[in-house]
């Protein structure tokens, strides 16, 4: 099962909260997603901490689809002034409507910092990220690009149409084997469940949705968001490989 987004008033808000409030030189957003339709002009949402106030860095993090490219994409503030670090605009893959697929975004830590963005398991973009990620008071929000202090939308015409299930916040860089993991089908919390800051499953049968990594994230459901029973299954297609689905995989 999944939720469904309707573009307009569908998101999903969670506070300002310590625990996802990630700063520094690393850290890892992984998000199923199926977009009904691909962006044309603007940014797609997948989830996102977003700008607090007018002057600080638009991104703390977002997890999206590239405005024009239509490609995976995804970004984060570097901590000078509104200065954003994103990857994914000259990525080799292509975003495809109702069609379920998994998206990462990575940012290392380690020397010579890099942003990478992955798509169905596979390392499609990355970019030099020497910055360190800022605090923002800005909310973490699905389904749309976030809220501002006075609580207005940052911009409403850049939120998801679609489904989106399984999304996941680590505070360390996971590795490509990690990934690939999860793009197989394993859920978050079997994945370096040490460093899991936070995931929601997005069944659409809690309200509020329920953080299952412990940590107590739970999100307000605004505008309904309603249970869909379209889920992510292991062997939808990627890169055009023929594959029986099969259920998505249960963490141990």
């Amino acid at each position: 099962m999944s939720r469904q987004f309707n573009g307009t008033d569908q998101v999903i808000r969670v506070g300002d909260v310590a625990t996802i409030d990630i700063t520094g030189t690393a850290l890892t957003l992984s998000a199923w997603v199926k977009p009904f339709v691909v962006p044309s002009s603007e940014w797609i949402t997948c989830f996102a901490k977003w700008e607090s106030a007018p002057g600080t860095p638009v991104w703390q993090y977002a997890l999206s689809i590239h405005q024009t490219s239509s490609r995976p994409a995804g970004g984060i503030g570097t901590g000078t002034g509104s200065t954003n670090d994103f990857t994914g605009d000259t990525g080799n893959e292509i975003v495809r409507p109702m069609e379920w697929q998994h998206h990462a975004l990575v940012k290392d830590g380690v020397a010579g910092q890099s942003l990478r963005v992955y798509y169905n398991g596979n390392e499609t973009d990355s970019t030099a990220s020497t910055g360190t990620i800022p605090n923002t008071a800005a909310e973490l929000q699905f389904g749309g690009p976030g809220l501002t202090t006075a609580g207005s939308d940052v911009d409403a015409a850049e939120t998801l149409i679609g489904l989106m299930a399984e999304c996941g916040i680590w505070n360390v860089a996971l590795t490509a084997a990690q990934i690939q993991e999860l793009a197989n089908g394993v859920l978050p919390s079997a994945v370096q469940a040490a460093n899991l800051v936070g995931y929601w499953p997005l069944t659409g049968t809690d309200s509020p949705e329920l953080d299952r990594s412990g940590n107590g994230n739970n999100g307000t459901v605004v505008g309904g968001a309603p249970m869909n029973t379209d889920r992510p299954r292991q062997g939808e297609k990627r890169h055009h490989t023929a594959q029986f689905p099969k259920p998505l995989l249960r963490g141990a």
